[in-house]
């Protein structure tokens, strides 16, 4: 992180000494891409939104400039779970880019981002339907980014969907491929990883009828867990110790030590209120409900309203996605 900030530091510099508009707004984005990939969502939005802006109003020939930091700004409505802001932005850049035939912009966004506007909308059905769609036009060659987002989303689907059997599946059939291409090496997606293998294991674990007959036991997913959580901790990132934490809720919500699984979802809640990771404090929030009182527990409700701002209309499905577990004690 120091060499980052110090060679960032060593480009702001010249930038400055230009004084020109396209380095200028280059770097802003620069500096967005490396605090999205950081885990500074708000940061990287702000600093993508603002280098788009120069670039547009006083560059020409930057397409590729431009579309770069949407994708950013994207990511980070994502990230930040602000996807009311999502619903219009991704729909809006996807006719944008097929008007254009930018066939990078469109895959990425098919891959990426629609799938959680229908799962906010209560519609896995809908998102598995295009998610199956969302490479046409793209290569099946190997194992790239575009490969990596879809295969992504269509484990979160399964999750949302109440299918961690079908989820896990997915997920081990193409790690291998995961594994031996360049993505592991990117800190950042390499956390998002391994938080939703993390994720997968716990809300397998957590119908142990499918997990004895899948993976031979419950046990065993909540240690595969384990290891991916410390090396997702062990990271020198907030956003990091917050997803550990919130997971490990989960598994502790497994073995019934439910106290201090509200003691976990409570960091958690905390760590991603202070970095705008909102839909996962919302889940945390959520879970902790379910501990304390049930679905009409206070802390549901607040967060029930919380993502229904969101147009997220079912929380309790998305809660369980973001944060599995067994979060009724009598269950």
């Amino acid at each position: 992180t120091r060499r980052i900030q110090a060679l960032s530091n060593r480009l702001a510099t010249l930038v400055d000494d230009l004084n020109e508009p396209y380095t200028t707004g280059w770097l802003a984005i620069v500096e967005g891409i490396i605090a999205g990939l950081q885990g500074r969502f708000d940061k990287s939005l702000t600093a993508c939104e603002a280098g788009e802006a120069m670039l547009r109003e006083r560059c020409t020939g930057v397409t590729w400039e431009v579309m770069t930091a949407r994708l950013y700004q994207l990511h980070a409505l994502v990230m930040m779970g602000r996807w009311k802001d999502l619903a219009i932005a991704a729909p809006a850049q996807l006719e944008e880019g097929q008007a254009r035939k930018d066939n990078y912009l469109t895959t990425y966004i098919r891959t990426r981002s629609l799938f959680l506007v229908h799962l906010a909308h209560d519609d896995p059905d809908t998102a598995r339907e295009l998610q199956s769609h969302s490479l046409d036009g793209w290569s099946r060659m190997g194992f790239q980014v575009q490969h990596y987002w879809d295969w992504y989303a269509t484990t979160e689907i399964e999750l949302y969907a109440g299918n961690p059997d079908v989820a896990w599946e997915n997920l081990t059939r193409r790690w291998r491929a995961y594994q031996t291409s360049l993505l592991p090496r990117t800190q950042g997606l390499h956390i998002e990883t391994l938080h939703l293998r993390a994720r997968t294991a716990i809300s397998l674990a957590a119908h142990d009828a499918l997990a004895g007959s899948v993976t031979g036991g419950a046990d065993r997913l909540l240690k595969r867990a384990e290891a991916d959580l410390k090396w997702v901790d062990g990271r020198n990132e907030t956003w990091a110790h917050a997803m550990a934490a919130l997971a490990r809720a989960g598994i502790l919500s497994i073995r019934e030590m439910f106290s201090e699984a509200v003691g976990l979802l409570a960091e958690a809640e905390t760590r991603f209120e202070s970095i705008h990771m909102n839909h996962y404090a919302a889940a945390a929030r959520f879970q902790r409900g379910m501990l304390n009182g049930g679905s009409g527990d206070a802390l549901c409700l607040q967060a029930g309203e919380w993502m229904a701002g969101q147009q997220i209309a079912n929380p309790g499905r998305m809660a369980a996605m973001l944060a599995p577990g067994r979060w009724d004690r009598t269950g």
